[in-house]
């Protein structure tokens, strides 16, 4: 493998209303690229940082770069002084010239769907983090045939992150009745009327978005299960 390239730097607009990349620069130590960049955006929000690269002046670039570690890929903040670095020998065999690189971002603050199986609707309603807790609210609302229906919400559900790692919940709690797995413990849910529920989950993580939680009932009226997955949840 032979890398011989000078770096320049290409200053990329952000994709995402008024805010902005700036400050983009680069350089080279072996074989790894090291870009710097200042992202400027609302405070809070979470952003998706892809890499580029061009060896003809910027008239075209590479798909976005995966070998890349840092300031990059999801969960990233605004601020000054981000940092990319690209292994360039894990992912291309040769380059040989000039190199341009670009840096783009867009907001990965996604508003998660509601879920309906057999005219149940469960609704994500906010995340919070406290340390390495997070806590998902939610709401349930069935529209069956059954003026009352009763649920249990059960252990079996599950929070999987961005990197695929899965958890199992710590505590929850649906309605009056706390998340023990019992008989005794299934909510009366009326017609049209939402009721509430919380389940909290230890986490390493640290991304601003939840790819997925995984809500597990158990259904008293004809002793099935129902499983809701909400995808895409923003962690506020």
């Amino acid at each position: 493998m032979r890398f011989i390239y000078t770096l320049l730097f290409l200053t990329s607009a952000l994709l995402s209303y008024s805010q902005s990349i700036s400050n983009v620069s680069s350089i080279q130590q072996g074989n790894n690229a090291f870009v710097t960049y200042d992202l400027n955006g609302s405070p809070g929000l979470s952003y998706y940082v892809k890499l580029y690269y061009s060896t003809d002046g910027g008239q075209s670039f590479s798909n976005e770069l995966l070998q890349v570690t840092g300031d990059a890929k999801s969960g990233v903040k605004t601020g000054i002084g981000k940092k990319i670095t690209w292994a360039a020998d894990r992912e291309v065999n040769y380059l040989n010239g000039n190199v341009i690189f670009k840096v783009e971002a867009e907001s990965r603050k996604l508003g998660s769907k509601p879920v309906t199986i057999e005219n149940t609707t469960v609704e994500v309603v906010k995340v919070t983090r406290n340390g390495e807790d997070v806590v998902v609210e939610f709401i349930l609302t069935q529209n069956t045939e059954k003026e009352i229906q009763e649920f249990e919400l059960l252990r079996t559900s599950q929070l999987t992150t961005q990197d695929g790692k899965q958890y199992d919940p710590l505590n929850g709690k649906f309605g009056t009745q706390i998340m023990v797995n019992s008989s005794t413990n299934r909510v009366q849910c009326p017609k049209g009327i939402p009721t509430r529920g919380i389940i909290t989950f230890k986490i390493e993580s640290s991304d601003l978005v939840i790819a997925a939680v995984k809500l597990n009932f158990y259904v008293n009226h004809n002793g099935s299960h129902s499983i809701f997955v909400i995808r895409n949840i923003p962690v506020q």
